[in-house]
């Protein structure tokens, strides 16, 4: 019973480690489309002001 409860114990944290790797990637990728986003407003974006 023991070895079942160790590869189960193993495989899960694995897995916890793609699930955070894969959270990080798509955090670096969220991070820079906002860069991306920022950059573009601050260049092309003109406020329409109406008097």
């Amino acid at each position: 019973m023991e070895n079942i409860s160790t590869v189960l114990s193993e495989d899960d944290d694995q897995t916890t480690e793609k699930i955070e790797s894969k959270l990080n990637e798509l955090q670096q990728g969220l991070l820079r489309l906002l860069g991306v986003k920022s950059e573009y407003q601050t260049q092309f974006y003109t406020p329409i002001v109406f008097d």
